[in-house]
């Protein structure tokens, strides 16, 4: 099984139990925390996610430094990552239970690329625009590439826009490549 695959089962799994508990909110503030701690603390980093450190060890680590802070099931679920060698999986379990999160709010999130950062004004366009689309509360995160040229990229989940002048100008190369050049109206 892919760790993809992996990862969005043991997010549900967790979904469901804080779901249950009302807890939604907080062990995604909670589990994002660990992997926070672990990414700022080199030392804790090598302790959670190194092979070779032992189960106990890390186990050990857990209980004293988050147990204390963490929802009752939450330690209880990262003590069984650790028990099922799947504790390098927490990182994407995390992004993946955010997914789920979300869906139950109703949040969509749409990256924006622009050549020039959106003032609120644009924000707000782009915003109203897209809730009228697509029914849902928009999360909206601008991206400055100059590359586009101008116009607009947008990115709903694995759908992608492409509004962009560079892409437009492609299409129209493309289009001119693909016709056959005579020599219309010039004689030898």
């Amino acid at each position: 099984m892919l760790s993809g695959q992996v990862s969005e089962e043991y997010a549900q799994a967790v979904f469901q139990m804080a779901e249950e508990r009302s807890l939604t909110s907080e062990v995604q503030e909670q589990l994002s925390a660990v992997v926070q701690a672990c990414h700022d603390s080199a030392e804790l980093f090598t302790v959670f996610y190194h092979p070779r450190i032992p189960t106990h060890v890390k186990k050990e680590a857990v209980r004293s430094l988050f147990s204390p802070v963490l929802a009752d099931f939450a330690a209880k679920f990262l003590l069984l990552l650790i028990d099922k060698r799947r504790e390098n999986l927490l990182p994407d379990i995390v992004k993946a239970y955010g997914r789920l999160l979300d869906k139950s709010r109703n949040i969509c999130e749409v990256e924006v690329v622009t050549t020039e950062p959106l003032d609120k004004a644009q924000q707000n366009a782009f915003t109203a625009k897209l809730n009228g689309l697509t029914g849902k509360n928009i999360q909206l995160i601008n991206r400055v590439d100059k590359k586009i040229l101008g116009g607009a990229v947008l990115r709903i989940g694995d759908k992608r826009i492409d509004g962009s002048i560079a892409s437009q100008i492609e299409h129209l190369r493309s289009i001119l490549l693909k016709k056959e050049v005579t020599r219309i109206g010039v004689t030898s």
